[in-house]
């Protein structure tokens, strides 16, 4: 009895082992995230959803107010996807307007509707349960503006509700334009 269960426990153990340096040897072979483009995540954004991406794209506006978003634009098109500073990122420095960037961080979605801008509305005027959550002055303009921004792309688009996709970014580089 002995002998069995010592034999089941080093096939056990040995099974283990080579289970872990199989997931080892994929890690190092997969190497760096290879960068998708605007335009393809915004294609089809719903793999994309709540995962980690890498994503390259032209940077068009930086919040002028706080610095904490900007605009990557797909190449040869009008869309684009707002990036939020979070992570490693302080803020975007306005000087990156016209570069090429290569974004890591989560991607995000959420329905938008009348109801979700007036709860948001409320909150961030101080009429709801954050009263005692401080704001720069700079950061509820930032705020503001972002909230103008979808009432104007909910109204404009002739629809109950809209869905936002952004991204929290988490880092990035700046890619040279070839």
């Amino acid at each position: 009895m002995k002998q069995t269960r010592s034999l089941i426990f080093i096939i056990l153990a040995f099974t283990a082992c080579h289970k872990t340096a199989d997931r080892n040897a994929e890690k190092e072979s997969a190497g760096p995230a290879t960068p998708i483009l605007v335009d393809e995540l915004l294609k089809n954004p719903g793999p994309y959803v709540e995962r980690t991406v890498t994503v390259e794209g032209l940077v068009t506006h930086v919040c002028m107010h706080s610095g904490k978003r900007l605009h990557l634009k797909a190449s040869g098109s009008n869309e684009f996807v707002r990036v939020e500073a979070k992570g490693d990122i302080g803020q975007f420095d306005r000087e990156l307007e016209g570069d090429n960037l290569v974004i890591n961080g989560i991607f995000r979605s959420q329905v938008i509707d009348k109801d979700y801008l007036a709860r948001w509305e409320t909150e961030l005027t101080g009429g709801g349960q954050n009263k005692n959550e401080s704001h720069t002055h700079s950061a509820s303009e930032s705020d503001m503006e972002l909230l103008s921004e979808i009432k104007y792309a909910l109204e404009n688009s002739g629809k109950d509700q809209i869905t936002q996709l952004w991204i929290d970014g988490e880092s990035f580089s700046v890619k040279p334009i070839n």
